[in-house]
């Protein structure tokens, strides 16, 4: 290093900061902290790209809720996911099989699958079955696959049932005095609407459901129990710091205390020529 004059420090000194902001403005975007996490019907966390493949309004007032996750860029297995729900979900059937409750790894309140899915493994497909019709929403998802999760947003069930369209009435015909006694016109019973996907009209039925006592059904928590605070469903999620962006984070500070050291040896060698 004794050999390098003045233009080969301020080159390696230069080159060494050009790194370092490369490096730590990659590192922002893989955390999220440049770009803003907003919900949709996909997102990839943590190198696992989640799906929202839609919901079915059945006609036993209940709706299927279906979502596809795939690993696209993954580096460690998946260990469980979370969906968070609120608390007049009453989810009646999962398929793989979940449980409801308040995952300790995530704090989320909701619905927790535990499979684990490889890095090398096809796209898989979540189904739960909810009591009752629900408007697509805005909610919270996270995955664990390394030492800490991951939280994003996506879309999912909201906590309000949609509001039922009313349906038109037809007008009763009046007579009038002195005149002839209209001929009442057969009326004719619209035919009952069945129930379409993204936007049903479900008849007016009272939230929540009631309860059925069947093994399957996952009962949301007792109102009267003291139950953790669900965190918000709308606004900006955190995310967790990811493997990548950690590396490259102290990638950036080796880089900028390598232009520190050039710069130190050229202000040296500047008052001692």
């Amino acid at each position: 290093m004794k050999g390098l004059d003045v233009r080969q420090w301020k080159g390696l000194r230069n080159l060494a900061w050009f790194l370092g902001l490369m490096s730590l403005g990659i590192s922002m975007i893989l955390q999220g902290l440049v770009t803003p996490v907003m919900a949709g019907t996909s997102i990839v966390l943590d190198g696992y790209q989640i799906t929202f493949l839609g919901v079915d309004y059945n006609s036993d007032q209940t709706s299927t809720w279906s979502y596809e996750v795939k690993p696209v860029s993954a580096s460690k297995d998946l260990s469980h996911w979370v969906l968070a729900l609120c608390t007049n979900h009453q989810v009646l059937s999962s398929d793989p099989p979940g449980s409801v409750g308040q995952d300790p790894t995530t704090g989320l309140w909701g619905i927790k699958w535990e499979q684990p899915l490889r890095t090398t493994d096809e796209p898989r497909l979540y189904t739960f079955v909810l009591s009752g019709w629900f408007a697509i929403g805005t909610t919270q998802v996270a995955v664990k696959a390394g030492r800490d999760p991951v939280f994003g947003q996506i879309d999912g069930p909201s906590c309000e049932p949609p509001t039922p369209t009313p349906t038109p009435t037809q007008p009763v015909p009046t007579s009038t005095p002195g005149g002839p006694t209209p001929t009442p016109t057969p009326q004719v019973e619209p035919p009952v609407p069945t129930p379409t996907q993204p936007a049903p009209t479900p008849t007016p039925i009272v939230y929540p459901p009631v309860p059925v006592s069947t093994p399957a059904v996952n009962p949301p928590p007792n109102p009267s129990e003291e139950t953790p605070a669900l965190l918000p469903v709308t606004g900006i999620a955190s995310r967790g710091p990811s493997g990548w962006s950690l590396l490259l984070a102290r990638l950036s500070m080796l880089f900028f205390g390598l232009g520190l050291a050039a710069h130190i040896v050229l202000t040296w060698r500047a008052h001692n020529p």
